[in-house]
């Protein structure tokens, strides 16, 4: 599939990004160094009209053990996936906030395009308002290859995320770059405070000081809609 097959018609909504050389602390907010199963991201109700109690939030926890190598990150849209290991993009800032767009947008079907080069699998997730975890579907890929996994946002009137995983097999897996596609516009219908997406990177020095839980919305209004890489409506502003 070329370049051209893989975008005509399509609009980029998010990309996944990676820190800067002067931010290895906030790795962990990025990439996760585990299998989607150990992770769940936090959800944010507060614009409900009955949120849930805090006991009954879905929450984030990182599947813990090694943590991601930071001298494996290329650039901010690469990083290598050493042989045998597996990395996970459901993070803070790179899982795909797919009841958002669902509940905030007039988006319905998305699709995310990795382009890889290696051998290893493209897996992809989902979670819903109850903290399952879902595999949605993966591919096997070999040498240079750009994979396009077509993905509905219907199920996730109540919550949920998106992301994948990455998992390189006797040799490395090189992840050149991905992005969350829509087609047409599909901006904000009545744009919200406390909509997620991709931050500024000034705002990961004081995320990773604050801790926060991965998954956990912006606070921040939005006023317009922004670039793909914090997500919908978000404002070009500081953070």
């Amino acid at each position: 599939m070329s370049a051209a097959e893989t975008t005509t018609g399509w609009t980029t909504i998010q990309r996944v990004i990676l820190p800067s050389a002067d931010q290895t602390d906030t790795v962990p907010l990025y990439v996760d160094a585990g299998t989607a199963s150990g992770i769940r991201l936090r959800e944010n109700d507060e614009l409900a009209r009955t949120p849930k109690l805090p006991e009954e939030k879905l929450q984030m926890f990182s599947s813990g053990g090694q943590a991601a190598h930071f001298e494996d990150l290329l650039g901010r849209h690469s990083m290598r996936v050493r042989s045998g290991e597996q990395i996970s993009f459901g993070t803070y800032f790179n899982a795909f906030p797919a009841s958002y767009w669902r509940r905030w947008t007039s988006v319905r079907d998305i699709r995310l395009v990795a382009s890889t080069r290696g051998t290893g699998t493209v897996t992809v997730y989902k979670s819903n308002a109850r903290g399952s975890v879902q595999r949605v579907d993966g591919r096997h890929v070999d040498g240079t290859t750009t994979s396009v996994f077509e993905l509905s946002l219907k199920p996730f009137g109540d919550g949920g995320w998106y992301w994948f995983d990455l998992a390189a097999s006797s040799e490395e897996l090189v992840l050149e770059n991905a992005q969350w596609e829509t087609t047409g516009g599909g901006g904000p219908r009545n744009p919200r405070p406390g909509h997620p997406g991709n931050h500024h990177d000034e705002q990961a020095g004081l995320l990773s000081q604050q801790r926060p839980h991965p998954g956990r919305e912006s606070r921040r209004p939005s006023k317009r809609q922004g670039n793909p890489d914090r997500g919908p409506g978000h404002a070009e502003g500081r953070g």
